[in-house]
């Protein structure tokens, strides 16, 4: 022992300190002797390992695997976290008011209609983000487009479920389970009706072009259904006059904002690996948007896909006038046009830079 580690007794902290110090020493000295043992083991095993064991065969494409956290847009990582910071329940929204109020059955029909005839979009929206989300994953699109579209999926999820809230307030078990009473409850139940055929048609439709068409030409054509409702939407902030549908229209409003940002974001991303005849294909898409959304966001756009009773437009446009004058205050006609026109000159403005072109709307009087 070296005079330095010669303590006096009666120094008892010298004491515990220099045991300390011997103590550590010895226990490293162990550790380096089982690391070193452990290196021979490793070099031992290494002699035993033939060298095709690191040929890993390749995975048989599509399939979600490998797994790849790619970003090849950082903004959309940025999104993604905003998609998880800001989240709402549609049981924060006051229904039960709704059902308290004191609104006469030809007030509580016209708006279970108007809420009805939006769940179409709401409901068959969401599974089509899925599909779009599975074969995502399958393609190994980069990491954040995969994530906000789950995250996509979800806010559709909870904005039928305010339909479905919204319509068992004003008439319960409306469309499917609820009795009307007279013809215009009648119309009501039968107009949806059509409305729910005729979509599911459009969904066999969309369902086939998974197989026909890349995921480049089918993330595109939403930005139609995003963008008008975030004109229409914000509408409902301002002339609404229930707090159930002003919360309502609040929370989705900022929901419909991030789907866009999302879509518009990521154009870049899809239009640089579009064909000139796959563009064309998105302007057409855009006109079919149009017509599918016309249904409930305007006026239905009568043609082969809207093939519809002959008193259907009339019954339609009675109920819709209805909830115009309610506390919901749906938007009126010329209002809904100047949206629509608001509405294809952003994408026009916001697809030019990709080659996209926006086709004209004679319905609307967009022309380009």
């Amino acid at each position: 022992m070296s005079n330095s580690d010669k303590v006096s007794i009666k120094d008892p902290t010298r004491v515990s300190e220099n045991f300390e110090r011997l103590r550590l020493s010895s226990v490293n000295e162990n550790v380096r002797k089982n690391i070193s043992m452990l290196i021979k083991e490793v070099e031992n095993l290494k002699d035993g390992i033939d060298d095709s064991d690191y040929d890993v065969p390749s995975v048989e494409m599509p399939n979600i695997f490998p797994i790849e956290w790619r970003i090849e847009t950082p903004i959309l990582e940025e999104i993604f976290n905003i998609y998880i910071k800001n989240q709402w329940s549609p049981y924060e929204v006051p229904w039960h008011e709704l059902a308290e109020t004191g609104y006469d059955d030809t007030e509580r029909i016209a708006m279970a209609y108007w809420w009805a005839k939006l769940a179409t979009f709401e409901y068959s929206l969401g599974p089509y983000l899925a599909k779009l989300l599975i074969h995502g994953f399958e393609n190994h699109l980069q990491d954040p487009i995969k994530k906000i579209t789950g995250a996509f999926v979800m806010d559709e999820m909870r904005h039928d479920q305010c339909c479905k809230l919204a319509c068992n307030a004003l008439c319960p078990g409306f469309p499917w389970r609820f009795k009307p009473r007279n013809n215009l409850e009648r119309c009501a139940v039968r107009n949806i009706k059509w409305i729910y055929y005729h979509a599911s048609r459009y969904w066999r439709a969309l369902s086939r072009a998974f197989s026909k068409y890349p995921l480049t030409v089918l993330y595109i054509p939403p930005v139609v259904g995003e963008c008008i409702s975030i004109h229409m939407f914000g509408e409902g902030i301002k002339r609404s006059k229930h707090i159930a549908y002003t919360k309502y229209f609040s929370n989705i409003t900022k929901d419909e904002t991030r789907h866009y940002s999302f879509l518009k974001t990521s154009l870049q991303y899809f239009a640089d690996r579009l064909t000139d005849e796959e563009r064309k294909l998105v302007t057409k898409q855009f006109r079919d948007a149009f017509i599918l959304l016309s249904i409930h966001f305007y006026e239905p756009v009568t043609s082969k896909f809207w093939d519809l009773p002959s008193d259907f437009v009339e019954s339609n446009r009675r109920l819709e006038e209805i909830a115009m004058e309610t506390d919901l205050r749906a938007p009126t006609w010329e209002l809904r046009k100047k949206l629509w026109q608001a509405t294809f000159k952003r994408i026009q403005d916001d697809l030019k830079p990709y080659g996209i072109e926006v086709p004209e709307i004679p319905e609307v009087d967009f022309w380009k």
